[in-house]
Formats: structure tokens, sequence, C-alpha cells
């Protein structure tokens, strides 16, 4: 006897199936945008307004920093005043490419440009997330980080908001050590990795350990077992010239020096030529 379909289970698989494709589509769309990371000129010159005055006239500015890494969250950063007799130009500076979730940072390229007219050494970093797959991640930051305006290597920033919940964490070194091979084969060295000195001990730990390692600890030192990290950030409230917003202050340790973060220019090359 022919079995008659039931119209209320049709019913319910074709919701299914349309919800499935629907959300297929969501995601599609929600992960796939490239085109926001691709710099124009406007981009690349773009002087920011803001902050028009420095935010902390009243405090004194800080010493003993060798580096800093920088993001739109400094705003306008007055770089011909960038250093004075009391508080040295920075020896290095990290830009930010990508924040949380992925967004693309609006004065990344603009920064970079000013960084290298001034000679300094310069580097990109990428905020790690779980928003969206390494492979994109690893698009976007080489669409926006071009090897011959790179001077440092790159940097991971891996910390608890790039995770979107608890779970993530079961994956989360093999992400990020994915991640780094991508950016070794691309830019011929590995990444440094950053991250607070309690993250990294609970979850990468030891499986990055042979990365140099880029620790903040604003309290004291910081201490990771199996590994010397060669960067600490000691403070989240730096007082800059030319900075009028607070920021984030590095200073090498353990013998570490701006030498071990260089590109090495030919190397980056070569993968270039064989990525072609």
């Amino acid at each position: 006897m022919k079995k008659i379909p039931n119209p209320h289970i049709s019913a319910v698989i074709s919701l299914l199936l349309l919800s499935v494709m629907l959300g297929g589509a969501i995601w599609a769309v929600t992960t796939q945008q490239p085109e926001r990371f691709i710099a124009t000129p406007e981009q690349v010159m773009k002087q920011p307004v803001w902050p028009a005055t420095d935010q902390h006239p009243d405090k004194p500015f800080s010493k003993g920093y060798h580096g800093v890494d920088i993001s739109h969250h400094q705003g306008n950063i007055r770089w011909d005043s960038l250093g004075n007799d009391t508080a040295p130009q920075p020896s290095f500076i990290y830009v930010r490419v990508m924040g949380r979730g992925a967004y693309y940072d609006s004065l990344y390229h603009h920064n970079i440009v000013k960084a290298r007219q001034r000679r300094i050494p310069v580097g990109t970093y990428i905020f790690y997330s779980h928003f969206i797959s390494v492979r994109e991640q690893f698009r976007r930051f080489v669409a926006a980080a071009h090897p011959d305006e790179q001077d440092l290597i790159p940097m991971i920033d891996v910390e608890p908001l790039s995770l979107r919940g608890d779970s993530d964490v079961v994956h989360l070194c093999d992400s990020v050590l994915l991640l780094s091979r991508m950016m070794e084969r691309h830019y011929g060295c590995k990444p440094i990795i950053y991250s607070n000195q309690n993250f990294y001990r609970r979850y990468l730990s030891p499986r990055l350990n042979n990365h140099l390692l880029w620790i903040a600890n604003y309290s004291r030192r910081p201490v990771i077992f199996g590994a010397l990290p060669i960067l600490w950030q000691y403070s989240e409230s730096g007082h800059v010239p030319g900075i009028f917003t607070s920021v984030d202050l590095d200073k090498f340790i353990n013998g570490g020096s701006v030498g071990h973060l260089m590109i090495d220019k030919r190397r980056a090359e070569k993968n270039k030529k064989r990525e072609q």
C-alpha cells in the first residue's frame, strides 16, 4: 500500500531547511567583509581631529618605557611632538590593524605612514578573535599589513575578550598556532605573542612558549614558567608627549631589544615570491 506523506511532518522539514538556508546566508554576510580592509588614499592620509587637547595636562610624562602600542583609541597623535628632553621618542611602535570582533581599525594606515615618516620602527598587531575563522583573520591581516611597510615582526594579541565564551578555550591554542604558521609562511618570521600573565599561564602555556612573548602585568615583572618574555607591558595609563590620551607602555626585559623584533626583509620577500 502506498504511504501517504504526513503534511505536518513535511511542513516541519521545510521550515528546518529554510532555517538552515537563512542561517547560512546570515553567516556569509556577517563574516565576509573584505572590502572594509582595503585602504583607500583617503584612509591612509585621514587626519583625526580628536582629542583637540591633552586629556591629562597635569599628569607628568612617563619615563622608562621603550615602546608603545597604539590604535584609534589614541586619536590624533602629534607625531612631530612625540618625545622630548624628559621623555624620549619611543624606540618602537606597534599599530593595531583589527580589533575585537575583527573590525578594521580606522587609523591603522594613517598611523603606519606617520610612524615610518618619523623613522620609528613599526609593526602591526591583530586582536585575535574567535568571532571569525583563522583563515579569514589572516586574509584580512595580510591585505592591510604589506610586508614592505613592516619593520617589526607581526604580533598576535590574545586576551579574554578574544573568546565568545568559555568553550572557545578548547581550541584556542590550535587556532593561534595556525594563525602563527600562516604568518610565518607569509612574512618569513614567527609573530610575537601578547597576552596578560594570568591568561597566558592558564590557556596558552606551554604550547606557545617557543614564540617570543610580550606579557602584560601592571603590578610586577611578569614570570612565565618555561619561557622568558622579552617585552613587558607594565602600564595601560602612560602619558607620552604627543599622545593626548592614556597609552600602553612597554619595556624590554630578559635581554630583549628592538633587534629581536626586526623583520628579516630578505626572507619575507622570498616567502612572498613563493606564494605568488
